[in-house]
C-alpha cells in the first residue's frame, strides 16, 4: 500500500512539474517546430563563397521578450573565424543563394572574459555571441530558457543536447582564416 502511495505522490509531482512547464514561452522546442525554430546557421563570407560552419542556439535575453540578439554557439566554432566577415541567420530563413544577407556578431563573450565564469565549473567550449541587430521571436522563431543560477546540477542528473541535422551542419569547403 505504501508504495502504490508513493507512486500517486509521485505521479502528482510530475505532473505539477509538466503543467507548469507548459505555460513556458521560450525552450519547448518539441511542442513547436523543432530544433529548426531555435537555431542559427553562423557562417562566413570570404572570396564571394559561403562556408556554413556551425549552429548557435537563440537565448531568452528577458522574459517573454519580443527579440533577441544573444545566441549561444561553441567557442571552437569561432577560433580562425574573422569576425568582420562571419553573418547569422535563423536556419528557417537561411538561403545559399543570398550569402550576403545575415546579421553581423557585435562581440564574441567567452568564459575567460565575462561574469560566467567561475572557479566550481567553467564551461570551456562555449561562447556568447551579441549581435548588432536583434531577431524577432515569434511563430517562426524562438528562444530558449536557461536555468536560474540557483538550479543546482548534481552529478547524477544529465544535460541533454540537440541531434543536429548533418545538413545544417556540414561544410562547403576551408574554414574562414
Amino acid at each position: 500500500m505504501q508504495r502504490i502511495l508513493r507512486a500517486l505522490w509521485f505521479y502528482s509531482v510530475i505532473s505539477i512539474l509538466f503543467k507548469q512547464s507548459h505555460g513556458v514561452e521560450c525552450g519547448i522546442g518539441w511542442r513547436r517546430e523543432g530544433i529548426l525554430g531555435y537555431t542559427v546557421v553562423i557562417f562566413g563570407v570570404n572570396e564571394g563563397r559561403v562556408y556554413k560552419d556551425c549552429l548557435g542556439t537563440l537565448l531568452e535575453t528577458s522574459p517573454n521578450c519580443n527579440s533577441t540578439n544573444l545566441v549561444l554557439t561553441s567557442k571552437t566554432c569561432l577560433d580562425k573565424e574573422s569576425i568582420s566577415k562571419t553573418l547569422v541567420i535563423p536556419t528557417k530563413t537561411y538561403t545559399p543563394a543570398l550569402p550576403s544577407v545575415g546579421i553581423k556578431i557585435r562581440q564574441i563573450i567567452t568564459t575567460n572574459e565575462s561574469i560566467i565564469s567561475c572557479t566550481t565549473y567553467t564551461p570551456v567550449n562555449f561562447a556568447l555571441l551579441k549581435l548588432h541587430a536583434p531577431i524577432r521571436l515569434g511563430s517562426r522563431h524562438f528562444a530558449i530558457c536557461l536555468p536560474s543560477m540557483r538550479l543546482r546540477l548534481l552529478s547524477h542528473m544529465h544535460c541533454l543536447t540537440p541531434k543536429l541535422l548533418n545538413t545544417a551542419s556540414s561544410s562547403y569547403g576551408p574554414p574562414l582564416r
